[in-house]
């Protein structure tokens, strides 16, 4: 059942400031898109994200957290879909096409995630390493589905809030120490092995833009040059 929000109980701050993101990323796309209808897409969507969002917030704490285990199921079940029946784009088949819409059933997976281990850890403090095992059990499957699409970028999003969480939750600093010990030495022994050339370009490109100037590294350059030589007012 929806409650009465007044108007002074909404968290303006937050809206303010998704409000300001969103202008700068229509006037950036305005000049940067290929197509105006790309534009035009995201002005249609705008609104429509801000109805839900404030829509949101009529709901209690207690009414939102229970829709936790449910989107987190769908979440799951639609991840599988997609592999199955989505549409490949860039690599990595990851979309399901709504007619003229396209869907990428990560940006629920991202929500569905981040409820359930709230809903998880409320009841949960994280004092023992034991106590890691169900938030990590929860977020695997759907880590594990996105990352086999394959999508780094979308599994790199979903790990920092899942140590988000944790952090927020009260993750002592000698977890957090041997977190990054054990990331230490798993990511140049496993992961760095096993990842795609790709995804591995990626990665490098971020500290040697001079890898791939006509490549993976052209727009970081061209931003580069856009910002130094255009000052305040751009170019």
């Amino acid at each position: 059942m929806l409650r009465r929000v007044p108007v002074f109980a909404y968290d303006w701050v937050l809206i303010a400031v998704v409000l300001l993101i969103n202008l700068v990323g229509l006037v950036t796309l305005y000049s940067a898109a290929p197509s105006r209808e790309v534009w035009l897409q995201q002005l249609i969507a705008f609104p429509v994200a801000l109805s839900v969002g404030l829509l949101i917030q009529r709901f209690s704490r207690r009414q939102v957290l229970s829709w936790a285990f449910p989107l987190y199921v769908a979440s799951v079940v639609m991840l599988v879909l997609v592999l199955l029946v989505g549409r490949e784009v860039n690599g990595a088949k990851a979309w399901f096409n709504l007619g003229p819409v396209g869907f990428q059933p990560l940006e629920i997976a991202k929500i569905g995630l981040i409820l359930v281990l709230a809903k998880v850890l409320a009841i949960r403090p994280l004092e023992r390493p034991l106590d890691y095992i169900l938030p990590v059990l929860l977020a695997a499957p759907i880590l594990g589905l996105v990352f086999i699409q394959p999508d780094l970028g979308g599994t790199l999003v979903l790990i920092a809030g899942l140590l988000g969480i944790l952090f927020i939750r009260g993750m002592p600093m000698h977890h957090i120490f041997i977190g990054l010990v054990v990331t230490a030495v798993l990511v140049p022994v496993v992961i760095w092995p096993n990842l795609n050339q790709y995804q591995r370009d990626r990665v490098e490109i971020l500290f040697d833009l001079s890898k791939d100037p006509r490549g993976t590294g052209f727009q970081q350059i061209q931003s580069t040059i856009a910002i130094g030589s255009g000052g305040l007012t751009g170019k």
